[in-house]
């Protein structure tokens, strides 16, 4: 049992280890108008959500919204900006 648990903290360290490397992955330029996108989080009133999406700074595109738990929102910073890099990259 103890080597179950000591399984699941290395899993955990190497996941989050992952998520951190992946954080630092850099956002594409908007690709209409090829000016800097930022993330965006917009907290959703009365709920523990929050709206996660990466959107231009200058023509205000927007890519793909992640609807998440307040306390979960790395995850998906990173799921919306491999989203924009793609489409980024789709355009070029």
């Amino acid at each position: 049992m103890r080597r179950c648990a000591e399984n699941a903290e290395v899993n955990k360290a190497a996941e989050e280890e992952e998520m951190n490397g992946m954080m630092k992955a850099e956002i594409s330029d908007c690709p209409y108008c090829k000016n800097r996108a930022d993330v965006k989080t917009e907290h959703i009133d009365g709920l523990h959500s929050s709206w996660v999406y990466i959107a231009c700074t200058r023509c205000g595109a927007r890519g793909p919204h992640y609807i998440c738990d307040d306390t979960d929102t790395a995850r998906y910073i990173i799921m919306a900006t491999n989203m924009w890099n793609m489409i980024a990259r789709d355009d070029e």
